[in-house]
C-alpha cells in the first residue's frame, strides 16, 4: 500500500516532476521488486517525449528499472531509448553504468545491435576498472554474440583470471554461464572458475549450480571430480529448483560425457 500511494502521488504531480526524480522513484520500485502499471505507463510517455533531455545516469536507472519488473520491450529499448544512449556514450564514465544497461537489454532479451557494437567498444578500454559484479553482468549480456566481440572478450577473461577470487557465488555462477553459452575456449580459466565454485560450494542456490553445469557442459569442459561434487546432492537440488531450471539441467545433464556417471 505505501508504495502504491507513493506511485499515486507521483501521477498526480506528474506534470511538475523532473526526470531525475522520475527515474530515482521507479529505481526504488525496481529495487523491491514493485511494479505499479499506470506510472510506469506515464513514464514511456513522458520517455517518447522528453528522452533527449535524460541524463546518462537517468537512462540507466530507467533501462534497469524498467527490465528488472518486466516492463521493457523491444519498442522501450531499441526505438526510444537506444538512441539517446548511443547520442551520450561518450558521456557514461563508469563501466558500471555501461554494464548495467547491457544486463538491462539482455535480462529483457533484447539485442540492439548497434548499441552492443558501441558498448563493446568503449567497454573493451575499461575492462581494467570492472569489478566481479561488472564481468558477470557482461560476460552474460554479450554470450549470444562473443563472435562478434572477440577483442572485449579476450580482455574479460584476461581479466577475470585476475580477480577471480573476488567473485560472490551469483557473480561466479553468471561468469561460468556467459562464458560456456558463448563458447570461449579457455581451459586454464575455466579451470579457476571451477576450483572457486567448489570452494563456495556451500554457498551456492539451487540455480546457481544449475547456471555453472549448464555453463560447463557448454564449454565442453566437465571435470568428472567438479561436476560429481555439484551435483552430489541430487534430492536436495531438485526441490528447490523450479520447473524451468530443473528442465534446463537436465539437457545439460543429457550431454554430459557418460563418463562421470561411472565409477
Amino acid at each position: 500500500p505505501m508504495f502504491a500511494q507513493i506511485a499515486q502521488q507521483v501521477i498526480d504531480q506528474f506534470e511538475t516532476c523532473d526526470l531525475s526524480d522520475v527515474a530515482s522513484v521507479l529505481w526504488a520500485f525496481a529495487n523491491v521488486n514493485f511494479t505499479h502499471g499506470a506510472l510506469f505507463g506515464r513514464v514511456r510517455q513522458l520517455l517518447v517525449q522528453q528522452v533527449e533531455s535524460c541524463s546518462p545516469y537517468e537512462l540507466v536507472q530507467i533501462a534497469w528499472a524498467f527490465s528488472r519488473v518486466k516492463q521493457a520491450d523491444r519498442e522501450l529499448l531499441v526505438e526510444v531509448l537506444a538512441p539517446a544512449i548511443r547520442a551520450k556514450m561518450l558521456e557514461f564514465e563508469a563501466p558500471r553504468d555501461l554494464c548495467t544497461l547491457a544486463w538491462s537489454y539482455s535480462h529483457a532479451g533484447v539485442v540492439d545491435e548497434a548499441l552492443f557494437n558501441d558498448l563493446a567498444h568503449v567497454l573493451s578500454s575499461k575492462v581494467k576498472l570492472m569489478n566481479a559484479h561488472d564481468v558477470s553482468s557482461i560476460v552474460v549480456a554479450f554470450a549470444s554474440i562473443e563472435y562478434a566481440h572477440r577483442r572485449l572478450f579476450r580482455a574479460l577473461q584476461k581479466h577475470t583470471r585476475a580477480i577471480a577470487n573476488s567473485f560472490s557465488p551469483l557473480q561466479l555462477a553468471r561468469t561460468i554461464y556467459g562464458f560456456g553459452v558463448a563458447g570461449v575456449d579457455d581451459e586454464p580459466l575455466m579451470r579457476i572458475l571451477c576450483e572457486r565454485a567448489l570452494k563456495q560450494q556451500h554457498l551456492l542456490h539451487a540455480k546457481n549450480v544449475v547456471e555453472i553445469v549448464v555453463g560447463l557442459s557448454e564449454a565442453e569442459f566437465t571435470p568428472k571430480r567438479v561436476i560429481r561434487s555439484l551435483l552430489g546432492d541430487s534430492e536436495k537440488l531438485v526441490r528447490w529448483l523450479g520447473a524451468e531450471d530443473a528442465i534446463q539441467l537436465l539437457h545439460a545433464m543429457a550431454r554430459l560425457p557418460p563418463a562421470i556417471y561411472r565409477g
